[in-house]
């Protein structure tokens, strides 16, 4: 496997490193003096000469003061101090060629700009301007007279006198260096009159001209070249303050004399230039370089920071098992594959990476121990929905009352036979108008009669069983990160049972995954439902019926007021014989409505909704 690459650059040299396809990396060198990029194989050394130089009137070079590239879009970007410009060229580009893009103009607000980082994860470009001491943020694929989409500028800032910038994705912080003894550490999204999250400087320092900076991911350390002291200073990733370094180079045997550019290289040599010397990466004190490139007419006087690819890093591609591209398992072979994996740094705004748990929601919860012990959001699917049914019921008629004309008939004989006499019945009592026999034979027909008024009361009977999940999703992260991965990633624990093996990041609300991340397998659970069925509003149609249980009483009283009890009629039109007695001279009518309602709506109304949507995203195990 071919050795690792991790190149930075520095104040007052330009030089930065990147994959071309070949089995090295390149060094970018920006020559101030002399208006061109000198590019070097990264193993050149004593005088070598450049294996190509980007130089000349087309190319628009003047006073390039600092470099980066763009390894994963394969560009090469050069701020021109001498012309308050940004140039973006081809990452091979060679000879007198024009820049792809060149953004410059009043509102861009460029004065006298120093150091340049390109962001590829968020697709931003981030320009120190030493003269108007500010930092200024473009999109990466900005071009022409566009206005800066972010500016730190202000008294609370501190910034003055810039001359680098430098970007640590995993933490999301932006280093700024002061020309003096200075290094100020911003939040990557600060904008306007922003504080720094903290300062570097003080005597126990040992700065007095930082002019290159390099953030390591592998032992989380700050390595600074100073060119007043001629040192070398390696710090605490999270140094703040007075704060003294935990190793310095410095001395007559290292040969550091002026040298203004910084590279890291892997986990094991340091470089600086110009002249170009090769450090241990563990070295301390008044070390020899182990090797030496001058690159003769390259020590002109250039400045210089570099933010390369996705990480500020550049590594070859024999590095992956399946090319280089970001979210790749396999960065870095100093992350032990049995026990862990390389895990990209989840972007702003996301939490994790995470082990994530997949249970039986109506058991006892997963509880976050070993290797991932913080709980995360958790969160819910496979949400079941019993059906549920509602029965709109229409009780008994009650209230209502007979209408219209029944009809009462008399009959001499028996079998209802013989001449029939009829008297319409309408009111409570009916005069028959002379005395009849009791004893003859009676029908009434109270079939012509309707039902009218009235109403059924209306019931329900629901059956509503309860919606609930049956799976939870608990993430559980805090887990602690080794050396080992490349800038932008962790080199974390594989999760072992019960949790999946996939690493996982998850962030409130419906989102779709990062875009380019390793992270694709999208999945939206949620915390909670929203149950809101119910029975609808359950009525009752206008009754349908009829009056035939409805009776006559016949009696011998011609006001139905008193007197005797001679038959009950039913309004069925059966034949009855009346009761032996005295004469009937009048019926009295008793209504009697029967008859039902049709049930209408009741039925379910309402949903079960799912809420609080968290959406995790999975790498591939």
């Amino acid at each position: 496997m071919a050795d690792r690459r991790l190149i930075a650059c520095v104040v007052f040299f330009g030089l930065v490193s990147s994959m071309t396809g070949s089995a090295s990396a390149d060094l970018f060198l920006a020559i101030r003096n002399f208006d061109r990029v000198d590019v070097f194989a990264d193993d050149a050394s004593s005088d070598d000469s450049p294996i190509r130089s980007i130089s000349g009137p087309v190319t628009t070079l003047l006073r390039p003061y600092g470099v980066a590239v763009d390894t994963k879009n394969g560009e090469l970007l050069v701020v021109n101090e001498g012309a308050d410009s940004i140039l973006v060229f081809p990452i091979g580009a060679d000879g007198d060629m024009a820049p792809l893009r060149t953004i410059s103009g009043p509102a861009t607000t460029l004065d006298n700009p120093v150091g340049i980082a390109v962001d590829t994860v968020n697709d931003e470009i981030f320009v120190a301007n030493n003269s108007a001491f500010t930092v200024v943020v473009f999109p990466r694929t900005a071009d022409g007279d566009v206005a800066p989409i972010r500016t730190i500028e202000g008294g609370a800032t501190g910034l003055s006198y810039l001359r680098f910038v430098f970007l640590d994705l995993i933490h999301d912080e932006l280093f700024v260096g002061h020309y003096a003894n200075r290094i100020s550490v911003f939040d990557r999204l600060a904008d306007g009159n922003a504080t720094p999250r903290r300062f570097i400087e003080g005597p126990s320092t040992g700065l007095m001209g930082p002019r290159g900076l390099f953030v390591d991911p592998v032992l989380d350390e700050i390595i600074v070249m100073d060119r007043d002291t001629d040192a070398i200073f390696v710090f605490a990733r999270d140094a703040s303050g007075d704060q003294a370094p935990l190793r310095t180079i410095t001395g007559a045997s290292t040969g550091l004399d002026d040298q203004r550019g910084l590279i890291l290289t892997g986990a094991n040599t340091i470089m600086v230039s110009p002249p170009t010397l090769t450090f241990d990466r563990n070295s301390d004190g008044d070390v020899p370089p182990l090797s030496l490139l001058d690159g003769g007419e390259a020590r002109g006087i250039t400045s210089s920071i570099a933010y390369l690819g996705a990480g500020n890093l550049a590594v070859e591609p024999e590095i992956f098992s399946d090319g280089f591209e970001t979210g790749d398992t396999q960065a870095w072979d100093g992350c032990p594959a049995a026990t862990h994996r390389c895990a990209e740094v989840p972007p702003i705004g996301w939490d994790g990476p995470a082990a994530v748990h997949m249970g039986d929601a109506g058991l006892p919860p997963q509880t976050c121990t070993g290797d991932y012990p913080d709980i995360g959001t958790v969160a819910f699917t496979d949400l079941n929905v019993p059906a549920a049914s509602c029965d709109c019921q229409c009780d008994e008629l009650t209230g209502a009352a007979c209408s219209g004309t029944g009809t009462l008939n008399h009959y001499p004989y028996s079998g209802c036979a013989g001449p029939m006499s009829s008297w319409s019945v309408t009111g409570d009592c009916t005069s028959l108008g002379s005395p009849y026999p009791s004893g003859d034979y009676w029908t009434f027909d109270a079939s012509t009669m309707t039902v009218s008024g009235g109403s059924c009361p209306a019931s329900v009977i629901a059956d509503i069983p309860g919606a609930f999940h049956e799976t939870r999703v608990t993430p559980c992260d805090g887990a602690a990160a080794i050396a080992g991965c490349q800038n932008g990633f962790s080199c974390l624990p594989n999760p072992a049972a019960p949790f999946d093996s996939a690493l996982c990041i998850w962030r409130v609300g419906d989102f779709a995954c990062p875009a380019g991340s390793g992270y694709e397998q999208r999945s939206v659970y949620h915390t909670d439902f929203d149950d809101t069925r119910d029975c609808g509003v359950c009525t009752c149609e206008s009754p349908a019926g009829d009056c035939i249980e409805s009776w006559i009483e016949l009696t011998d009283s011609p006001s139905c007021s008193s007197g005797t009890l001679l038959g009950v009629i039913f309004g069925n039109g059966f034949c009855v014989q009346g009761s032996l007695g005295p004469s009937a001279q009048a019926g009295a009518f008793n209504p009697v409505a029967t008859g039902s309602c049709t049930p209408a709506g009741g039925g379910v109304v309402g949903s079960v909704v799912p809420t609080g949507p968290i959406t995790v995203c999975c790498s591939t195990p």
